[in-house]
């Protein structure tokens, strides 16, 4: 049985993805494209290395009066550029895309689009969350204290003047 705040989080998911499903989604690559189609999403753009003016281009041709424009940019650094840079093209073309689903995606703790695919999977979304956390707390156990055979032998090579 899942816990209620995660219950809660998982409805919220959900939410998010119907909010998303009827708009036009702006993606980095093709893993994003296809977790997103995975999804259920229809109107998905890839940029792919492509110029964003040609992606602006396209959206343009897309466009309809009833869809909004996502964008699904990656939240590392490079993915910021771009989405800022692709708001500010759209924007001078008179299409002002949604930042508040922008900002509910990043807020579900991903850092890849590609990684919605995995959220929706995880329905014992504790045992993941707990399992994870177990591998960080005994990955740093052992260091510093000197006791493998590489630093026993380093040691040994340590001689004062």
């Amino acid at each position: 049985m899942m816990k209620p705040k995660l219950l809660k989080s998982y409805e919220n998911f959900i939410n998010i993805l119907d909010e998303l499903k009827d708009n036009i989604l702006i993606v980095e690559g093709k893993k994003d494209f296809k977790a997103l189609k995975s999804l259920g999403m229809r109107c998905i753009i890839a940029i792919n290395s492509k110029p964003l003016i040609e992606v602006v281009h396209r959206v343009l041709k897309l466009c309809d009066h009833r869809k909004e424009v996502i964008i699904l940019t990656d939240f590392d650094e490079e993915g910021k550029r771009i989405a800022a840079r692709l708001e500010f093209l759209l924007r001078r073309y008179r299409v002002h895309p949604n930042s508040r689903l922008r900002c509910k995606v990043m807020n579900l703790g991903i850092n890849k689009i590609e990684d919605l695919k995995n959220w929706n999977k995880e329905v014992d979304i504790y045992v993941k969350i707990s399992s994870y956390f177990n591998k960080i707390s005994h990955k740093g156990k052992n260091k510093g204290k000197g006791c493998g055979r590489k630093t026993g032998h380093n040691r040994c090579n340590i001689r004062s003047n």
